[in-house]
């Protein structure tokens, strides 16, 4: 079993037959649409929100096929699947044996860590080379935003360089020194590039620690998403949390048309008007509204679910062993699939308990790690 493949299987847990495998791919590979936000935060699921952004379908429909040849998924509807007791047990084994990415979160930090370690390679490589009087080197980024923001912030720091430099080293030390580190410092520090030092591929870190790709990028982010939590704190660490302060981050983030159908809904206007002057359906305003209702924690189902159907609908759902809305319906003819989902997406966000059962992993996982300085840093 590879990496992916217990992250498909985990997807797969979570969804629980009630969604297809295409909605496990837009979830993984971050298909910012209504339904894909949907499913993340409904299911608990969305910490895997954009984890493997460059996967490819068929990369992804041959891990599933190994699932499904393995016996480890079943499929007992047309199209949907579970997770079987065999690869239940499968899973179980395996996070026992590899480090559970306890600490990746995907739909908070996707946009927001793609940008900081980008920002973070290209700064310490031009540190590295200022350090040793060395003015002419390839970027490791070619991005014009990111280079941008290096020369700005080399400009910032003008006489400060040397002393900045160390800081950011001290700093870079102190969060891998952790105890609660979760993971080797090399899955960060040997594709760092510096002076007459060319930072590893994931290929050849997967040969050096002798696992596969699809581990190597998920131990990598893990990590990463670790230390963007732990510099929120400016100041214990106010080199690295400068380096992502200005990185904007809503709220909540909303797709494009939803935020142009909220701006309708708080002008009061109904469902089938906003369709009409939008030009829309009312079934896509509708799944707007979904949108709304999962990511806005201070906004109303009321107007569209009165109190008491609400009581009945999440009853009813209670009393089911899934969610299924075909289901609920059955129990609720009165509501409609709008206002089931409606209520399901308000009252049934999932949180984070599953992940509980794996805490006992992290300890294997930082007993592996060997902790010291390195001087690519």
């Amino acid at each position: 079993m590879t990496y992916l493949d217990a992250i498909l299987l985990l997807c797969f847990r979570l969804f629980n037959g009630d969604r297809s495998r295409s909605a496990i791919f837009h979830l993984i590979s971050g298909k910012k649409t209504s339904q894909t936000i949907q499913d993340a935060h409904l299911y608990g699921a969305h910490d895997f929100f954009q984890i493997y952004p460059h996967l490819s379908r068929k990369s992804f429909d041959q891990s599933c096929e190994r699932l499904i040849m393995n016996k480890y998924l079943i499929e007992f509807q047309e199209q949907r699947w579970r997770v079987s007791e065999d690869g239940e047990n499968a899973l179980d084994a395996y996070f026992k044996n590899h480090p559970f990415p306890f600490y990746l979160k995907g739909w908070l930090y996707h946009d927001r860590a793609t940008i900081f370690w980008k920002r973070l390679l290209l700064l310490s490589q031009s540190l590295s080379n200022y350090i040793h009087q060395e003015n002419r080197f390839f970027p490791v980024q070619r991005d014009p935003d990111i280079q941008h923001w290096v020369k700005h912030t080399f400009l910032n720091w003008k006489d400060d360089r040397r002393k900045n430099t160390k800081k950011l080293y001290l700093e870079l030390t102190k969060i891998f020194m952790k105890n609660k580190f979760p993971d080797h410092p090399d899955y960060i520090v040997q594709q760092m590039t510096g002076f007459q030092l060319i930072g590893q591929t994931p290929r050849q870190l997967a040969d050096h620690f002798k696992t596969d790709e699809s581990e190597v990028h998920i131990r990598f982010l893990n990590t990463l998403h670790y230390i963007l939590t732990e510099i929120q704190d400016k100041n214990t660490y106010p080199i690295l949390n400068s380096i992502q302060k200005d990185i904007t981050q809503k709220e909540f983030v909303l797709t494009v048309s939803t935020e142009k159908t909220l701006r309708y809904i708080q002008q009061f206007y109904t469902i089938e008007k906003i369709a009409q002057i939008r030009n829309l359906k009312t079934s896509t305003i509708e799944d707007h509204i979904i949108e709304i209702a999962l990511m806005v924690q201070t906004f109303s189902i009321e107007p569209y679910v009165e109190l008491s159907l609400q009581d009945e609908i999440w009853l009813a759902a209670n009393s089911i062993r899934n969610k299924r809305m075909k289901e609920i319906k059955d129990l609720v003819p009165r509501a409609s699939f709008f206002q089931i989902r409606l209520v399901l997406v308000s009252k049934g966000r999932t949180d984070n308990k599953w992940k509980i059962p794996y805490l006992n992993t992290l300890d294997s996982g930082l007993s592996e790690r060997v902790k010291k300085k390195s001087s690519k840093v």
